[in-house]
This record gives structure tokens, sequence and C-alpha cells, in this order.
């Protein structure tokens, strides 16, 4: 994955910064503030959702802003992340844990990994080669995660020391024997429990027996009482036979005036209705002038004509209210679109020219450079003639060339001021014409609009009065007040009977309560007869019953009821032995629970420590493991990426672990072993970038974005030469790789991709 762009808004002092990045070597240089570092801290955070040089994400926010934007497009995804937001244009990494999955499955690269090899941050470029090895050793395990597993190794034997202690404490012999001797008295008492179950049975089939004995004898006793209470109910039908009797000739009539009762309440309610009626219709023929005007402005609002005649003239009132707040007056509308319109193309016409001229201009200052960067590299002959050319020479064409590099760019910077003024003038311009149909259609309303029809539609318009619409509301209810006068009327003629329907009405509410007192009576005697029907059953079976009973109901009833008594007694003495010996087994089942839960801690305590031991072992094995991985294949790869920077004074790299130190040796022609704190600069930095990818192989890290922030910091002219073919020659002989240098030294921008920051007025600009 290689960077493409990446864009900045309100991050740093990066207003609206927008980086284009090629594949190879990519330079960004400027002064100190100029927004240099922020490129690498955006990268970073684009990827990983962290930050590098500061503590926390808000302090990216650029000053007086409420949010930031940072959108980093690589050749596989484009990444976008605001303070609070985050998004791939890649289907289903829809989070940045998502995104960090991605990254390790597909790159094997997480922000650990990445911080320890490929980026390389301001002053740190050869720190891993200034540590003492000791230094060095923890570094190097501490990258390679081998210092992980002997952190879970140390913690893991801990463990199993503290489950060796705690098992110390249990008596696994005595626990045993106690649960042994729970069980047997256990066994004991749940046989009583079955005893007690059989002899409670038999009192229970005893008892249930005896219970049917005393229903028989109750519902005798029952039946006796009830023939009794049948003699008294006798005297009562009597009373009520004499009230039906009393009564029938009210019954009977008020029986037919029931028929009629509603039909009377409606000839009696159709009477008061009809005089509110005739009153409400003269009152209603007040409102006829009004319902006639409001009916005339509805026939108006309905036509066709009227409905289009009012669209046009609320479209045309509001076209000219929003075409004065353009043109600030509608007077002369047609002259100022064809003005807009000659301007817009004369505006055209020199905006194509000033950009033709800049392409010129760039084609100019491409081969000025290209003049200059081969007078710094050919030597003494002349880039142009060819022929050979002392160093004053040199020096003179050099300063020719710089004047015409600047010459052209301040060009350049007039033309862009010219152009910025001339899109500005377009930009107004085709504002205006927007507005073009609209002034048409205007102007098209304007010429066409009916004077007349739409001042005799304002006439019947004020006719649309609250008075008048309610009378017509009013005057419309008439034909249902006619309607029902005219109901009420034949309800009224519908009374065709010899007497009055206020007569019905008085008798019938009158007689009401007689009436219903005499259905609830005949209910009565109905129930009466019913139950006096019973006795001749009842006294049968009575006689019947006391043929199986040799002794007085009521005294064999409670000599059954003592032998009942005495059976629960005998039964709830076993219920409370049985309840005892519950509590017994629960006592047992919770000591016998403590003392399993007991064993069962010791076991699990015995299983975690001999576990904890396991893993320890095994890690172990593990840390010895990687060791020697890493260890193996260190040097090779050290060596195989440090002869590809092309450094011909050694012939062999040494690496060395001895007792917990990392040893780095540069052997020369001569066998001399060359200490790696005692190399040039130049060399130092070759074989940290060396290790830097040496340990990215090892890790399988497939990222090859290789980031180096200020990395010529204090460097002199020979070093930074150097450097410059260290990177030369690394990109060369590693084609896949992408490299971003952050550098204020003009003198390195020959090597790659220029990408130039400065600042002004406090924002990062890009030139």
């Amino acid at each position: 994955m290689k960077i493409k762009s990446i864009r900045l808004n309100n991050f740093l002092v990066h207003k609206s910064t927008v980086l284009e990045f090629s594949d190879g070597i990519n330079i960004i240089t400027g002064e100190n503030g100029s927004g240099k570092s922020s490129i690498v801290q955006a990268v970073y955070y684009s990827l990983f959702g962290e930050t590098l040089y500061y503590s926390r994400s808000s302090e990216f926010l650029r000053f007086g802003e409420r949010d930031f934007l940072v959108e980093l497009e690589t050749t596989d995804l484009t990444i976008r992340r605001t303070m609070k937001t985050f998004s791939t244009n890649l289907h289903g990494y829809d989070s940045p844990t998502k995104l960090k999955e991605y990254l390790l499955r597909k790159y094997n690269i997480t922000p650990r990994r990445y911080e320890n090899t490929l980026l390389v941050k301001q002053r740190s470029i050869d720190s891993f080669i200034l540590m003492t090895p000791r230094e060095r050793f923890k570094r190097f395990e501490k990258i390679v995660g081998v210092d992980v597993i002997k952190k879970i190794r140390d913690e893991s034997k801990k463990i199993a020391d503290e489950f060796k202690r705690q098992m110390q404490i249990f008596n696994y012999e005595e626990l045993i024997r106690k649960t042994e001797e729970l069980m047997r008295r256990k066994k004991e008492i749940e046989d009583r429990s079955e005893e007690i179950k059989v002899q409670s049975a038999l009192i229970n089939n005893h008892i249930q027996s005896l219970k049917e004995k005393r229903g028989r004898v109750e519902y005798l006793i029952k039946c006796m009482q009830e023939i009794e209470n049948i003699s008294k109910k006798e005297d009562d039908l009597r009373i009520l036979d004499k009230f039906i009797q009393d009564n029938q000739e009210i019954y009977d009539k008020y029986k037919e005036f029931e028929k009629l009762y509603e039909l009377a309440i409606k000839v009696k309610n159709s009477k008061e209705n009809i005089d509110i009626l005739i009153k409400r219709l003269e009152e209603i023929e007040k409102y006829k002038e009004g319902y006639e005007k409001y009916e005339t402005f509805l026939k108006f609002s309905e036509n066709p004509e009227i409905k289009s005649l009012e669209l046009s003239y609320r479209r045309g009132i509001e076209l000219k209210q929003k075409l004065e707040k353009v043109f600030e007056t509608t007077n002369g509308l047609k002259e100022k679109i064809e003005n807009a319109k000659n301007k817009k193309l004369e505006s055209e016409k020199l905006k194509e020219e000033y950009i033709s001229e800049i392409g010129k201009i760039d084609s100019e200052i491409v081969q000025s450079q290209k003049i200059l960067s081969e007078l710094k590299n050919v030597g003494n002959l002349c880039p142009i003639c060819k022929r050979e050319i002392n160093e004053h020479t040199k020096d003179e064409l050099i300063f020719e060339a710089k004047n015409k590099v600047k010459e052209l760019e301040s060009k350049k910077l007039k033309v862009l001021q010219l152009l910025e003024e001339v899109k500005k003038n377009l930009t107004e311009v085709e504002s205006l014409l927007k507005y073009e149909s609209e002034v048409n259609e205007y102007l098209m309303l304007k010429s066409q609009f009916p004077l007349e029809r739409w001042k005799e539609w304002s006439r019947i318009k004020s006719f649309a009065t609250k008075e008048n619409k309610e009378a017509y509301s009013e005057y419309m209810k008439r034909s249902e007040v006619e309607k029902q006068l005219k109901e009420n009327e034949e309800i009224f003629k519908s009374w065709n009977y010899p007497f009055s329907y206020q007569e019905v009405i008085d008798f019938i509410q009158k007689n009401k309560q007689i009436y219903i007192k005499y259905n609830e009576v005949l209910g009565q005697i109905k129930s009466l007869k019913d139950e006096i029907s019973r006795k001749d059953k009842l006294i049968k079976e009575v006689e019947e019953y006391k043929k199986e009973i040799d002794i007085e109901p009521y005294e064999y009833l409670r000599k059954v009821e003592d032998e009942i008594n005495e059976l629960h007694r005998k039964l709830g003495e076993l219920s409370s032995e049985d309840v005892s010996n519950r509590q017994r087994l629960e006592e047992i089942s919770k000591n016998y629970e403590e003392l399993q839960r007991q064993i069962d801690d010791y076991k699990k305590l015995k299983e975690k420590r001999t576990f904890y031991e396991d893993i320890s072992e095994k890690l172990t094995e593990l840390i010895n493991y990687e060791r020697k991985r890493y260890y193996k294949n260190l040097k090779f790869l050290v060596q195989h990426y440090f002869e590809k920077f092309l450094l011909s004074d050694y012939k062999d790299i040494e690496v060395d672990f001895i007792d917990d130190e990392l040893m780095l040796y540069l052997i020369n022609h001569s066998g001399n072993k060359i200490e790696a704190n005692r190399l040039s600069g130049g060399e130092r930095t070759a074989l940290s970038l060396s290790l830097r990818l040496a340990i990215a192989q090892m890790l399988d890290i497939k990222f090859k974005l290789f980031i180096l922030d200020e990395p010529t910091d204090g460097m002199d002219d020979i070093r930074i030469d150097s450097l410059k073919e260290l990177f030369s020659n690394f990109i060369l002989y590693n084609p896949d790789y992408q490299l971003i240098v952050i550098t204020h030294e003009d003198d390195f921008v020959d090597v790659g991709n220029r990408i130039h920051l400065e600042r002004r007025n406090g924002t990062a600009i890009v030139r």
C-alpha cells in the first residue's frame, strides 16, 4: 500500500492543504513551524486513530475551529477521520477497530510495530545504534514481542506458586472422612422417613373413610332442616297469591298501554319539536342575503379561469420579490441579463489566456530547474553545449539559473492573481445569469396579465367576509330543518287512538313499580312451588337414611368427629417427626455441600496450579525458540538490506547475543571489527535503517511505507550528501517501498518528488 494523497482541513497549522505523493522518494521541505511534522502525525492518525506527538486528538484542532478533517488516499483504500467520525471506501470496514483488523490481517502491522520499525521520529534515526548493548537487547526483545512472553511466563509462575500455597490450607483426607460419615447418617434418616410415609398414608385413608360417613350424616341433618323450612314457606305462598289477585286488573291494562308507550313519547316529543323548528326557520331566513353573496364568491372561486388568474398573480408577486433582492429593482431586467452574458464571454476568454500563460511559465520553470540540477551534478561540463567550464563560470550559470527560476515564479504569481480576479468576476456574473429564466417568466407574466378581469374578481372576492361565510353556513341548514319539521309532523299525525297519548304516558309512569313487583312475585311463587314440591321426596330420603343409623344423627356425628380428631393428632405427631427429619437432612445436606465445595476448591486449585506450571514451562520453551529464530535471521536480513545501501568499505556484519546483550559490528576488508557507535553518520544511518527493515521482515510486516521525520537534524553537509545517496540506493533496490522524508534542508530536494511548505499568517501553504 502506498500513499497517493492526503487532505488536511483545520488540522494544526493546515487550514486547507492537499499533498500529492509519488511512488518512490517524497521530500517534504520547509522552515520550522511550516507544518512538516504535522504530515507525519496526520498519516499515523489516519491509519491507526492514535496520536504520535500529542496527548489527545483534540489538540490537532486549529484554533477557533469546531472540527478537523484528515483524508488519506492510498492505492488500497481511502480513510476519512474527524474528531468524532470515521469512514472508509471499503465495504464492511465501517469502524476504526475493523480498519485495525484489516491492517493487521493484510499487512501484519500495528501502531507499536510501525513506530519501532518503519517510522523514524525526530532525532531517533540512529538511536538504536547508539544504545548500550544491554539497552539494545531489551529494546529488540520488546519490539519482537519476547518481553511480553517473559512477563506472561513470570506471572504464570507467580500464580502457580500462589495456588500451591492455598492448597496447603486444606486437609484433604479429613474432608473425605467427614463426607462418608454424613452419608451414613443421611441413609438412616431417609429410611425412617419412608416408614413415616407408609403410616401417614394408612391414617389418611382411614380419615377419608370417616369423612365420607360424616358427609352422609350431615346430608341427613340438612334434609331434616329443609323439610322444616318448606313448611314455613307454604304460608308465604298464600300471601303472594293474594297480591296477584288484588293487582290483576292494573297488570293487564299496563301490558296493553306498554305497547303504545314508546309511540306516545315520540308523539309528545314531535309536538315540542314542531314549535322549535318553526321558530328556527324564521331565524334562518335572515341570513338569505349573505348566503347569496358568498355563493357568488364560491362559484367564481371554482372557475378554472379564476384559479389560473390567482396562480399567475401569486407567481408574479413571488418573482418580483425574488428579483428585487438580486437586482434591487425590476426595471431594465432584460438589459442587465444581456450585459451579464457579454461580461461572461469576456471573462472566459481572459481565463483561457491566463491558464495558457501559466502553462508556458511552468514549462520554462521545469526547464530552468533541470539546467540548475544538471549544473550541480555534471562536474565541469556545460549541460547545454557539453563543453568544459571552470568553477567561476559554473557558479555564474547556477546564479543565473536560480534568478531565472525566481523571476518565472514571480511572473507566475502575478498571472495567478489576475486569474483569481477573473474567476471572481466570472462567479459574480454566473450568479446573476442563474435568474435568466425567472426574469423571462416575470416579463412574460407582466405583459399578458388580464387586469380588467382581475379587478372584477377582486370585487367578488370582497364578498368572502366572515359574516357572509357564517350566513352561508347558517342558511345551508334550512333544508335540513324543513326535513326535520316534516318528519315530526308525520309522527304527530300517526296517533289515532280513542285516548290521548298523555293518558298512556301518565298511567305507565304511575304504575311502573306495581308492574315490576307483580313480575317479581310471579317468579317468587314459581320458586316456592318448586321448593314445596321437593318436600315429599326429602321426607322419603330421611326415612331411608334413618334405617342405616341406629342412633340419633347428632350423636353419631359427634362420635365420627372425635375419631377423626384422634387420627389427625397421630398424623400430626408423624408430621412433626418428618419435619424434624427433613431439617436434619437439610443440615446434613448443607454440611455435605460445604465439604464438597472445599473438596472441589482443592481439586480446582490443583488443576489451576498444574495448568499455570505447564504454561510457564511451555512459555520458557517458546522464549528460547523465538530467540533462536529471531537471532538466526537477524544477521542475514541486516546484511541483506545493508548491502543495498552500496557502502563498499565493509565486507560483513556481525550480530552477537551474549548474556542479555546485543552486539553490532561492521567488519572491514582488513577483518577488523568496527563497533556500531564508532561508525560515521551515514554508516550509522544505513545500519539503523537496515536493522529496522530486518526487524520488519522478521515480523512479516508487509506495509512498505518508510517515514523519516527530520533525519538530517544536526548533520553536516557531508553526512547529508551521504544520506541522500543512501536513500537513492535504497529505493533503487527496493522499488516496492515508498519513502517520505521530512527535512528543512533545501539541498535534499533533488532525490525525489519535492513538496515544499511555507507558513503565512499562521497557515501552512503548499508551494
